[in-house]
């Protein structure tokens, strides 16, 4: 199983990476209803959750429910880390 950043893998739960909620943002477009958020210590590393029945697809579900939301993305963004 291939790992990222802090040990994250495809499949754990959110309250499994130690992510804060703060800094996750609700996903858009095709993404709708996935919490997207990024790891603080590696800038160029985002993670995007799943919610099974995501009620609102515009915004962050309640702290219980995305504690349980599933890994389904580490998405690198060469460069992403870095000041123009």
């Amino acid at each position: 199983t291939v790992r990222g950043p802090n040990g994250t893998r495809i499949g754990m739960s959110f309250a499994d990476t130690r992510i804060d909620p703060r800094t996750c943002r609700p996903g858009h477009g095709n993404w709708a209803g996935m919490p997207i958020c990024p790891i603080p210590s590696v800038p160029e590393v985002t993670l995007v959750f799943a919610i099974a029945g995501a009620e609102d697809p515009t915004a962050l579900p309640d702290p219980a429910t995305l504690a349980g939301a599933t890994l389904q993305r580490i998405i690198w963004t060469p460069g992403a880390g870095s000041a123009s």
